[in-house]
């Protein structure tokens, strides 16, 4: 673990100047609204983009990687319904949800670059892709199956996830690589200098987000759900990609320590959408952040 801690620090570091922003006022809430929606629909496409764009035939390894990701988020949904047996009926799809839907762009992304290298970017962003999409479907389903009584528009929903600016950038990356396609240099220049604002960035958007206040009373589901996350998907990550990757491969830690993220902050959105219990799923969001502070570098070491 110790020597994770020394990678892991400067990440924080931006994590916690983010969070000192929001607890001394230095910016309005609105002001990191805007920033994000800069490193959501700018700055993280351009580094998706700039990463799979780039993948040589040395990736045709990361193809596995769109049914891997679907089979250990899957796997860790179905893992955790079962448990939520010992929580509340009302809670049970907040857990379920903040159990499997991992923090793979904001975190997922600085983090495991950070511990792992540079040369990992290209394999986050191509598990990015299925991540969205299984997140997103997987979501509506399961918030659906336990509030039955909600009504949105499926449509919307699925539309949502065609336009989303990730999805967007690595699928165009990823056509621009497989056709050879040579990206004009000043084009390249602008695109990779738009790309390095994104990991600090969202850095500070996370840190931002952090409310230790916000904890649910409700302790007994939050814990469960940070359990699932930052436990059993990962446990079961290893396993399932461990089935196509050996041991120590560059691509098993990758998916590995994605598994390990916290809850994505985009389950809140769901859960008020949808019907779920928003006060577990934000509980979980915030205590999940907190505690990976403590569990990647753990999963660091175990890999």
């Amino acid at each position: 673990m110790t020597t994770a801690i020394p990678l892991l620090l400067p990440l924080v570091a931006v994590g916690v100047l983010g969070y000192s922003f929001r607890r001394f006022g230095f910016f309005p809430p609105a002001f990191i609204e805007h920033l994000n929606r800069f490193a959501y629909y700018v700055a993280l496409p351009a580094l998706l983009f700039e990463s799979t764009s780039t993948v040589s035939t040395a990736g045709e390894d990361y193809v596995a990687l769109f049914w891997l990701v679907p089979a250990f988020t899957v796997a860790t949904a179905l893992a955790a319904l079962p448990a939520t047996r010992i929580v509340p009926p009302g809670v049970r799809g907040a857990v379920v949800q903040a159990g499997y839907r991992s923090n793979m762009a904001y975190l997922g992304l600085p983090v495991v670059a950070g511990l792992l290298g540079e040369s990992t970017v290209p394999i986050t962003a191509v598990a990015l892709a299925p991540a969205v999409v299984t997140n997103s479907v997987l979501s509506i389903v399961i918030l659906r199956l336990y509030r039955s009584d909600v009504s949105f528009s499926v449509g919307r929903q699925l539309l949502d996830i065609v336009r989303n600016p990730l999805i967007l950038s690595i699928a165009l990356g990823m056509v621009v690589a497989a056709l050879g396609v040579t990206v004009p240099s000043s084009l390249k220049e602008f695109v990779g200098l738009v790309a390095r604002t994104g990991l600090p960035l969202v850095l500070i958007v996370v840190g931002y987000s952090v409310r230790l206040s916000r904890l649910s009373r409700r302790l007994s589901p939050v814990f469960l759900a940070v359990a699932i996350k930052l436990v059993i998907m990962p446990i079961l990550a290893y396993l399932i990609v461990g089935l196509r990757f050996g041991s120590g491969h560059v691509v098993l830690r990758t998916a590995t320590l994605l598994a390990a993220m916290p809850t994505a902050v985009a389950s809140q959105s769901f859960a008020a959408v949808l019907g779920a219990d928003e006060e577990v799923t934000a509980s979980a969001v915030s205590l999940s952040t907190l505690l990976c502070l403590l569990s990647v570098p753990a999963w660091f070491m175990l890999l």
